[in-house]
């Protein structure tokens, strides 16, 4: 008897989270089907529709509407996942509006990376059964994801902690830097540690996301208030110890801190920054340079960068580094620096040769 073909509905298919979703879909060989603002198909169509419904809109405070609204046409055959940074509402919505089989996730990456290899997925298990199978294998194995096992509450609490709050230092950090006065942020560069670099860069992540976002997380967990006002308390006594020269407490308060953290994490985190900092001053010392050169692979197969790397042995190119990112589904990007510049004729044959291998391209 022949498989029945799934067919995957997100409702929110038109933001960058839908968009993934969707996208992750059609790899998997599914119909997918979706609505979102102004499309042809309402979200009760879709619910009604498909056999896995996936619940991905923005604002997060509309995600328990959107439960309501297509809980009616939602038999228990159906499966629904809802995607969201914030798990006390959205849970509480579905164990009361949903009869079918249901979990909510929270994937702790950017829509815009290709897959969700290494990284960190929360899932709170709401009603999971004959769709387990699919879950764990189907669907997490398949995207290589991390996953924890935990409650909505549970969730929240550490959410506060590990993302609203690096949100609310990045965002505090730059109004401080921009509100202090007589610091230019291009020139504070010129002063700089690669750890104040690294802060930076963190910050400009987030705020390279969409504000509003930005300002709903932080409003919508029920724990941030909290953790805001233990964090103030942290720099207040921080500061109060700095004015009154309290050495003695300084040191106390760092100990405390290297205790918590333990010995092998703070050793680990060093030997992995020290490494990060390296790769980083590398890229960027020679990011303007004409000895930074950049190629990138269309899909990947085994042995492209062997076929890279034979082209700058064979021309006597002797390479100082190498590092390797992800660009896309089955696609990565290589960072070479080379021993002069692009414009000798030697690295110019050797990207002449690059260019004629198939499959690869140079993007600098």
């Amino acid at each position: 008897m022949k498989k029945k073909k799934l067919t995957l509905g997100v409702i929110g298919d038109a933001g960058k989270c839908g968009r993934w979703f969707r996208s992750w879909g059609k790899r998997k060989g599914y119909k997918v089907i979706g609505s979102d603002v102004g499309t042809m198909l309402s979200n009760r169509d879709v619910a009604r529709g498909a056999d896995i419904i996936i619940v991905a809109v923005l604002p997060m405070k509309n995600a328990p509407l959107v439960i309501r609204e297509i809980a009616p046409v939602l038999g228990k055959k159906k499966f629904l996942i809802c995607i969201t940074s914030v798990k006390t509402y959205e849970v509480r919505a579905i164990r009361r509006e949903v009869r079918c089989e249901a979990v909510a996730i929270h994937h702790f990456c950017s829509p815009t990376v290709p897959n969700w290899r290494g990284q960190n997925v929360a899932v709170c298990e709401i009603r999971l059964s004959k769709w387990r199978v699919w879950v764990e294998v189907e669907f997490l194995r398949d995207l290589e994801a991390t996953v924890t096992q935990t409650t909505a509450p549970k969730h929240d609490r550490y959410t506060s902690v590990t993302q609203n709050a690096p949100h609310s230092i990045s965002i505090a950090l730059v109004s401080m830097m921009r509100t202090l006065g007589g610091v230019v942020f291009a020139e504070s560069m010129r002063y700089s540690s690669p750890v104040y670099r690294l802060l930076l860069i963190g910050a400009g992540r987030v705020l390279s996301q969409d504000p509003r976002l930005l300002a709903e997380m932080q409003m919508t967990n029920p724990n941030v208030p909290k953790m805001l006002r233990k964090l103030e308390g942290s720099i207040r006594r921080l500061r109060v110890w700095i004015q009154e020269r309290n050495l003695h407490r300084i040191l106390e308060e760092i100990a405390l801190d290297q205790e918590y953290l333990g010995t092998t994490y703070i050793k680990t985190s060093s030997g992995f920054f020290n490494n990060l900092n390296s790769m980083m001053a590398n890229i960027l010392a020679e990011g303007g340079s004409e000895r930074l050169l950049v190629v990138r692979n269309s899909d990947d197969r085994p042995g492209d960068l062997y076929r890279v790397l034979q082209v700058f042995a064979r021309r006597r190119i002797n390479l100082f580094f190498i590092y390797s990112l992800e660009a896309g589904h089955k696609s990565f990007r290589f960072f070479f620096g080379v021993d002069r510049d692009r414009s000798s004729p030697e690295v110019q044959r050797a990207l002449t040769a690059v260019r004629s291998l198939k499959g690869i391209e140079i993007e600098r």
